[in-house]
C-alpha cells in the first residue's frame, strides 16, 4: 500500500509538472508571436455594475472595450452587454498583425441603452459629446419606472491631453483583470446624491444630476425657468462644465425662439425630440 501511495504521489507530481510545462510553452509561444508583432493579446476584463446608491446589480448596460495605439489608432473594439447578474466577463482575445510598440491605452465605456446620452463607443467623454438632445428631459425613473444611469469611461493608460474630459464621467481604471463600477442614477433631485457614502462619487453624482436638472428645463419658454437653468449651470463645477452647460442651454433656447418666430411654426412638429436633431449647431444629423 505504501508503494502504491508513492507511485500515486509521483504520478500527481508528474501531472502537475506536465501542466506547468504546457502552460509555460504556450506562454513562450504567444510571447514570441507577440514580440514579433504577429499577434496582440487584449487583457481580460470583468465588469461588475451596481447602482451607486442601492448597491444592487444593474443589468442590461452596454459595454465597449476599446484598445488604442500611441497615435490613437483603434486597434480593437468589442461591444458587449451586462447580463442579469450585473456581471460581464470580457475574455482575452488574440488579434493578428497589431504592432506591439503601438499599444498605448485601453478603456471601457459603460452606457445605458435606455438613456442614450452619449454614443456607446468613442473616446473620453468631453464637451463635444455633452449635447442637449442626449440628456433626459424627465428626471428620475423613466415612464416605465426603470432607473436610468449616466455613462462612464474607465481608462487605463495615457489620457489624451488635448481633450477636455469631465471627471464625473471619466475614471481611472484599476487592475485590468476586473473593475467594480458604481453607476450614477438619474435622480429627481441632485440633493439625493447625499445618500452616496463615497464623497468623490457623491460629488460626481451631484454634478451630473445638476447638469441634467438644467437640461430638463430646456422645453420651458418662461424666463423664470431660463434663470433657474443658468443658476443650476453655475452650480455644476464653477468652471469648464458650468460654461459648457450655459452654452448648450443658450443654443437650445435661442434656436427654439428663432423657430417660434416663424409664422408657420407648429409646436406639434417641433424637432426638439427628434433624435437626429443636433442642438449644438441646430442641424439634422
Amino acid at each position: 500500500m505504501l508503494l502504491s501511495a508513492k507511485k500515486s504521489g509521483a504520478h500527481a507530481r508528474r501531472l502537475r509538472l506536465w501542466h506547468v510545462s504546457s502552460a509555460l510553452l504556450v506562454a513562450v509561444f504567444l510571447g514570441g508571436l507577440y514580440a514579433c508583432d504577429i499577434v496582440r493579446v487584449s487583457p481580460p476584463f470583468i465588469v461588475v455594475a451596481e447602482d451607486a446608491i442601492t448597491h444592487k446589480p444593474v443589468p442590461g448596460m452596454s459595454v465597449c472595450l476599446h484598445i488604442e495605439s500611441i497615435g490613437r489608432e483603434a486597434l480593437a473594439t468589442k461591444m458587449s452587454r451586462v447580463g442579469g447578474s450585473g456581471i460581464l466577463f470580457l475574455p482575452p482575445s488574440i488579434q493578428a498583425g497589431l504592432p506591439l510598440l503601438g499599444f498605448d491605452r485601453f478603456w471601457v465605456r459603460i452606457t445605458d441603452p435606455d438613456a442614450e446620452m452619449v454614443s456607446p463607443c468613442g473616446g473620453d467623454i468631453g464637451p463635444n459629446q455633452t449635447r442637449a438632445n442626449g440628456w433626459p428631459v424627465q428626471l428620475g425613473a423613466d415612464a416605465h419606472g426603470r432607473t436610468r444611469y449616466f455613462p462612464v469611461v474607465l481608462l487605463r493608460g495615457v489620457p489624451d491631453p488635448y481633450i477636455l474630459k469631465w471627471g464625473a464621467m471619466n475614471r481611472a481604471m484599476g487592475f485590468p483583470v476586473g473593475s467594480h463600477i458604481a453607476l450614477i442614477p438619474v435622480l429627481q433631485s441632485p440633493s439625493d446624491c447625499k445618500q452616496i457614502q463615497d464623497p468623490p462619487l457623491a460629488e460626481d453624482c451631484r454634478q451630473l444630476n445638476t447638469f441634467a436638472a438644467a437640461m430638463s428645463l430646456r422645453k420651458r419658454d418662461d424666463k423664470e425657468s431660463w434663470a433657474r437653468a443658468e443658476a443650476l449651470c453655475n452650480e455644476i463645477d464653477h468652471s469648464e462644465y458650468s460654461g459648457v452647460c450655459k452654452g448648450v442651454f443658450s443654443r437650445v433656447t435661442r434656436s427654439r425662439q428663432l423657430r417660434q418666430s416663424n409664422p408657420n411654426y407648429d409646436a406639434a412638429h417641433d424637432p426638439f425630440d427628434d433624435p437626429n436633431y443636433d442642438f449644438a449647431d441646430g442641424t439634422f444629423r
